[in-house]
């Protein structure tokens, strides 16, 4: 029996089956056992990737890999998307850590109101939800992700953070009620959208379902708005057509994306969002 180590995770799957299929004699065991250490010693260097970042430990149970950060938020990896929160915390300090200090100082303003209501439109795995709950736990946070995928990312990492998933909601807000097709990128799914922003063969394209903004409100009865995340690559116009009465009863902070090339695939320029919105908000922050 000849193992050799590796560094990559399918090498320990390979190791196992080796030895599985050897006589499992003393001399076989030993050596798996050689092989099985010599990888694992490697996982050593992760560390050199926490010391500047944002990462206080890389977790490996049976349930999968996941990072807890400084703040004590929890996120799972995933073995195809090296573009993740997760990813990015351990190479870089944080993940968006201006918009998400903003998103932070706006909100402790409000900190001791339970009634305060936030739409996270785009959660995606949930970076801005579970950093709004873990400094505002009382606060009412409804997160909107429409990616079937990514869905099931998010409402993981709220059980594993010990949240309640009452305020997860798949589908997407949309200027018309109606399914559409829906463009999730294996490798970066934060790049995900109604339509193939980056033009890659190889996306998974699912059918999604969207509503108007508005009628989900009423059909939820939604009496405050007071905080509007939105985010979801380039079709931030529509979410707020289809929200515009909503939007105009409530008049919630919005923090949102505007940016000009994901526009452009749309059909519009960030200004027409901003006249459309027009004095009806009491701020606009992009």
């Amino acid at each position: 029996m000849n193992i050799r180590s590796g560094e990559t995770c399918e090498m320990y799957q390979e190791i196992k089956k080796q030895y599985e299929n050897s006589g499992k004699e003393k001399r076989d065991r030993v050596e798996y056992q050689k092989a099985v250490h010599s990888n694992l010693m490697k996982m050593a260097d992760v560390k050199s990737l926490m010391e500047k970042s944002s990462v206080n430990r890389l977790v490996v149970e049976e349930s999968g890999i996941y990072v807890e950060l400084e703040t004590g938020i929890k996120l799972y990896m995933n073995e195809n998307d090296y573009m993740e929160v997760p990813v990015a915390c351990l190479c870089g300090g944080d993940y968006e850590p201006e918009e998400t200090g903003m998103v932070k100082k706006i909100l402790s303003h409000y900190k001791e109101d339970k009634n305060f209501t936030v739409f996270d439109i785009g959660a995606n795995i949930g970076w801005y939800s579970l950093n709004i709950l873990n400094m505002c736990p009382h606060m009412k946070v409804f997160s909107f992700e429409p990616s079937p995928v990514t869905y099931g990312r998010l409402k993981r990492n709220f059980e594993l953070n010990g949240l309640s998933t009452e305020g997860l909601v798949n589908l997407g807000f949309y200027k018309e009620n109606g399914t559409l097709d829906f463009y999730y990128d294996t490798e970066e799914s934060g790049a995900s959208s109604l339509v193939n922003l980056r033009e890659k063969e190889g996306v998974r394209k699912d059918s999604v379902q969207m509503v108007k903004l508005d009628d989900w409100a009423a059909e939820h009865e939604i009496d405050r708005l007071d905080f509007i995340k939105c985010d979801v690559e380039g079709s931030e116009f529509f979410v707020y057509q289809g929200g515009a009465k909503t939007i105009d009863r409530c008049r919630p902070i919005i923090f949102s994306e505007m940016l000009r090339k994901w526009c452009e695939k749309f059909n519009y320029h960030p200004n027409d969002i901003i006249g459309f919105l027009g004095e009806t908000v009491r701020k606009l922050i992009s």
